[in-house]
Formats: C-alpha cells, structure tokens, sequence
C-alpha cells in the first residue's frame, strides 16, 4: 500500500503492518464515511527514532503502526473496536481530564505556562478547559476557591485543588467502564 504526498513524497505500509491495516479496515467496514468521504486516515510522523504511522477510522479509533511500535505487535481486534457517539464522548472526557492532572507536577506546569505553579493560572486554565470541554469536567470542580478560602499556603491549596478535582473524575469514570489506563494511573498511584 503506497500514499503519495503532494509534493511527491512515498510512504509505504508493507509486510506485517500492512495485514494489520486490512483487518483494522475489515473490523471497521460498517463505519461511516468521514467528512472527507473516506473511511480511514493516515498520517505519518518521521521521527530521528523512526516512522510512526497513524490510521484512524472516521468513528474516531486510532491504530498506531510502524517502526517506533516495533515489528510484529500482535493486532487483536478486541482493542480496536468501532467506536461509538458515547466512546468518542468519554475519551474526549478522559484526555481532557489527563490534559489537566498533569499539570499537578510542577515541572510540567513550569513547562506549560512557563511560571511556578500558582492556584490562580491552573484555576483560569482548568475553568477554560471546563468552559468549552466536557460537562463532566465542570462537575469534577468542586473545589471552591476565593481568596477567604486560601490557607495562604499555594502548594496546599494546589495539593487541595487536585484532591478534589481527582475525586470528582473518579466519581464520573466510575459511571461507565474506563480503559485509559494512563488516567486510571493518575487517580490511583498507588496501584
């Protein structure tokens, strides 16, 4: 299987990869069309350790092949399935919600917003993500903050934060079954 560029450049999905594309397309083939009236997309990412290539279904599910996943990954279709309205809904839920637990490690916040972690930029950045995102999101916040609120203590009162907004997102995946197992990580560490 052969992929031109526009400016002429070749990707190719051969051998092992190429049969796991085939059987994603076959479990895909009662999928709609998308909006650009195919079924699946490709996107190539070279990289220095290698090309990632990245089929997804119009439904929203994604298969990651190439030479970053290592040759011969077995393919099962039970981890691919067509994904549902609601599917597509809980995975935007869930990496909203990773998007914002992990600016609980303060490198990462300082790498983000290029500040210390303050209270005061996570709130704006979580109300905003909270704003246009998943209703759920709003009601993982239950952390009420004003300035009476506050001990005075930042790294408290984001310890404080992240505590409740943790409690809250548990609350919401325990409503259905969650598989990202990334975000189950971020709510229970110590497992």
């Amino acid at each position: 299987m052969c992929m031109r560029t526009k400016d002429g450049i070749i990707f190719e999905i051969t051998g092992h990869d190429y049969d796991t594309v085939k059987r994603f397309e076959k479990l895909h083939e009662s999928c709609n069309y998308g909006m650009t009236g195919d079924k699946l997309e490709y996107s190539f990412v070279p990289t220095s350790l290698g090309l990632l290539t990245v089929v997804e279904c119009s439904c929203g599910q994604k298969l990651s092949i190439g030479d970053l996943i290592g040759p011969g990954k077995k393919f099962e279709e039970k981890d691919y399935p067509p994904l549902s309205k609601w599917d597509r809904e809980n995975k935007a839920f869930e990496d909203q919600a990773k998007a914002i637990l992990l600016l609980k490690d303060p490198k990462l916040f300082r790498l983000t917003f290029g500040s210390e972690q303050r209270l005061d930029i996570l709130y704006a950045y979580v109300f905003g993500v909270a704003r246009f995102g998943d209703s759920r999101i709003r009601k993982a916040l239950t952390y009420k903050y004003s300035t009476k609120d506050t001990s005075g203590d930042e790294k408290g009162n984001i310890d404080e934060f992240f505590r409740a907004f943790e409690q809250g997102i548990l609350k919401e995946v325990k409503k259905y079954e969650c598989t990202d197992e990334q975000l189950l990580k971020m709510l229970h560490p110590e497992e």
